[in-house]
């Protein structure tokens, strides 16, 4: 009898400017590289955002054959405060989007992490949880440093993918052994 492993798939999506020189994808893909060296069952696709900002995530999220074959979706970008103390992700193009522009419904069954700075905050992921009826969300409560959260969800995603530690406790076993320096990891499911 063979038996197969369930191919785990991960999705990054990339908004942050380029004109910034922070690109977490890289620093993701570059670990992707390593850690698919001889695994069959791991599927990692990265979407980088040039241009087109909110419409391009609002045209990208409308078509559900982009993201619904991934169990981990990875949102890298700006988190953003409005006036009145609501949270946004921010895109290149100074667009908000809301916890109420993704997909209704869309990410039942998944894993979403958040690169972005204050995404934590429960009036953001409240909102998002319930709208998008994501499994579970990691993301920073705190403003964090690129570099930090670049190698936080790197450990994470290795241990979720190459070791096939469930979500928990890779999320434990990362905030343990990674102590960042600035903006703390939060895990809501």
């Amino acid at each position: 009898m063979v038996v197969t492993k369930k191919v785990r798939r991960l999705l990054i999506i990339e908004e942050i400017p380029k004109s910034e020189k922070k690109n977490e994808s890289l620093i993701l893909e570059e670990l992707s590289s390593m850690i698919m060296h001889n695994k069959s069952n791991i599927d990692i696709e990265i979407v980088t955002i040039d241009r087109g900002g909110k419409r391009y995530l609002d045209k990208f999220f409308k078509k559900e054959d982009n993201y619904r074959p991934y169990h981990y979706i990875h949102l890298s970008g700006h988190g953003a405060e409005d006036d009145h103390g609501n949270f946004y992700f921010s895109t290149h193009d100074k667009g908000y989007v809301s916890p109420f522009d993704f997909p209704k419904g869309g990410f039942k069954g998944k894993t979403i992490t958040l690169s972005s700075c204050e995404l934590g905050k429960k009036k953001f992921i409240k909102d998002f949880m319930e709208h998008t009826c994501a499994d579970s969300v990691v993301a920073p409560v705190l403003e964090i440093e690129f570099e930090d959260a670049a190698l936080w969800f790197a450990y994470y995603y290795y241990l979720v993918l190459k070791k096939e530690l469930p979500v928990t406790r890779a999320y434990n076993a990362a905030k343990n052994y990674l102590k960042v320096n600035s903006g703390r990891m939060d895990f809501f499911s």
